[in-house]
């Protein structure tokens, strides 16, 4: 898989975390962690054949967003 690195680095420059939700076992979280680090990347993974609700995407970031991105 290519990803555009200099896109996505300039897409995260000043967000202080990048949720990546997808629908297998985290194989494009890995390749974003790669790219900005992973102190800054948090996955919703589901391989379970049912979609990411968008409310559970939501869910998670205002989660991650009270934490301070420390989940």
């Amino acid at each position: 898989m290519a990803v555009p690195e200099a896109a996505l680095r300039e897409a995260a420059k000043k967000a202080r975390a990048v949720l990546v939700p997808e629908m297998n076992a985290g194989q494009l979280s890995l390749e974003v962690e790669r790219i900005l680090g992973r102190q800054r990347v948090y996955g919703i993974h589901r391989y379970d054949g049912e979609p990411i609700t968008p409310a559970e995407i939501a869910e998670r970031a205002e989660t991650l967003a009270k934490k301070g991105t420390t989940t």
